[in-house]
């Protein structure tokens, strides 16, 4: 069989592909050899379509999943599509893509591609195949499971957009412009710190949404948790060690002989662990060596 792509790269163009070659195929298994006819792949001299992500500005928290719709508008004969999805994976996690309605608008069977990639840039697509043409209009791509993970601004960058038109065997390169989305996520207000002589203690409430947690502490008070400079004092599942105990649901860490020190403050990062392994970071906290005045 004879298949000629011009985007060798593209998964939705392969598969697209090969559906289509399928389904030429039963159709002409009555002829001689059974040879269904070639798929040709060209651009399309066709309007530009647009995807965005519904909606483009979202207030989340972290630690609570949402789902973002990817969305098409002025779509003509899409068959298959395709884009990257990128962000701060120290802000976010995709957790997964469900199909969205549109691509079997047109009675055609639809199927998901990806999400394949990491350390947050992600590809994800889909394709049809069937008889009929692909479909035109407007409607749902996918639907995204985002994990907020950290306090902070996440852009949700789309690039590499593919829109295939699918007219018989024929698979166009329709032109396409993707609209980035925004997350603005607030972290989770779960942890006091309380000062007893020079020990600071972190205290929170227990969340059977976490199977363990984290104790990270640095002299800056907006470093990333999860690594050097910063410094983990505590871990643990399902209670984090050393110097932590549980009081029912109250889980209270006590970080030992830091006030009047050398280094004068502290800054600290509780992160839930999540049983997928993500890491969710709570409101930051700070222990200091002086009392801090309204206004100064």
């Amino acid at each position: 069989m004879n298949i000629r792509l011009r985007i060798t790269s593209s998964l939705a163009i392969i598969a697209l592909s090969a559906a289509i070659l399928l389904v030429a195929v039963a159709s002409r298994s009555g002829d001689a050899g059974g040879r269904g006819a070639p798929v040709r792949v060209a651009a399309a001299p066709a309007g530009t379509a647009n995807v965005s992500l519904v909606p483009a500005t979202t207030n989340a928290t972290a630690g609570e999943a949402l789902t973002l719709t990817v969305q098409v508008q002025a779509a003509e004969s899409l068959g298959g599509w395709e884009l990257q999805l990128a962000f701060d994976p120290a802000l976010v996690a995709l957790e997964a893509l469900t199909p969205g309605e549109f691509l079997a608008g047109s009675g055609r069977t639809a199927a998901g591609l990806g999400p394949l990639g990491a350390s947050g840039q992600w590809m994800v697509g889909g394709y049809s195949y069937g008889s009929s043409e692909g479909i035109t209009g407007s409607g749902a791509l996918a639907y995204l499971r985002l994990m907020p993970l950290a306090e902070g601004s996440a852009g949700l960058e789309l690039s590499q957009l593919l829109l295939a038109k699918v007219v018989t065997t024929t698979v166009q390169v329709q032109p396409a412009a993707g609209q980035a989305g925004q997350l603005v996520i607030a972290a989770p207000r779960l942890v006091s710190v309380n000062r007893q002589g020079s020990d600071v203690t972190l205290t929170w409430q227990h969340d059977s949404r976490y199977t363990g947690y984290e104790v990270w502490r640095h002299i800056a008070p907006y470093f990333a948790a999860g690594g050097p400079p910063a410094t983990m004092i505590a871990s643990g599942s399902p209670l984090p060690a050393p110097n932590c105990a549980q009081n029912g649901a109250a889980i209270t860490c006590t970080d030992p002989g830091v006030i009047g020190g050398s280094q004068g403050s502290y800054f600290y990062v509780v992160r839930g662990i999540r049983s997928s392994g993500a890491r969710v970071s709570f409101n930051r906290m700070g222990g200091f060596t002086f009392s801090v005045q309204p206004g100064q």
